[in-house]
């Protein structure tokens, strides 16, 4: 009976390819709602990722954890997690076979609505950090906080069907117009 509630194996491309639309909608819904209620000027908070490193780890950040929640997600949705498993506390999700090539241009595809040099820059800061592991260790340590931030804000949201945060876009906008003050309280807040 219990080999009968086994999920089937996943189509990892399939998989992929619903998780990406479903990141790409909530990524696209955070940068909608704080346009919305901001008066951060879209162009300006482009070429401010375009051109600052902790702007590009935060959208990295933020990408690669909406990512990889949203595959949760739609494993979940597919019946493709086993639940028994869960339920004993083991981690009952597929082990999916994607590659860093596919996860590239997943990202990619949640980065869509950003300038070609911005998009460029955004993935040439996510081979940094995770395929060529060049960071540095304050670089690192900056990096595992935001991804723990990013982890926080959109578990709540996927899971508990929390508000929005756009405070990432918040920092974002901060440094793209030389506001130290208001970033250095993000990353004060979010390291606490």
């Amino acid at each position: 009976a219990a080999e009968a509630l086994k999920p089937a194996a996943p189509d990892s491309g399939l998989l992929l390819a619903k998780a990406t639309a479903k990141a790409k909608g909530a990524f696209d819904s955070h940068i909608e709602a704080y346009l919305a209620y901001s008066e951060a000027d879209w162009d300006r908070l482009d070429g401010g990722i375009r051109a600052g490193i902790e702007a590009q780890m935060m959208v990295v950040a933020e990408s690669v954890t909406l990512l990889n929640l949203a595959l949760q997600d739609v494993a979940y949705d597919e019946g493709r997690v086993d639940r028994l498993k869960v339920a004993a506390g083991q981690n009952g999700f597929p082990k999916l076979k994607i590659s860093d090539d596919d996860f590239r241009r997943a990202l990619r595809e949640l980065w869509s609505r950003f300038s070609v040099p911005t998009r460029m820059n955004l993935d040439m800061r996510y081979r940094y950090i995770f395929r060529e592991k060049l960071a540095s260790k304050p670089e690192a340590s900056m990096f595992a906080l935001m991804t723990g931030y990013a982890e926080r804000t959109l578990t709540n949201e996927f899971s508990f069907g929390s508000h929005q945060d756009t405070e990432w876009l918040q920092f974002l906008n901060d440094l793209a117009l030389g506001e130290m003050e208001g970033a250095h309280r993000f990353m004060a807040e979010i390291s606490a």
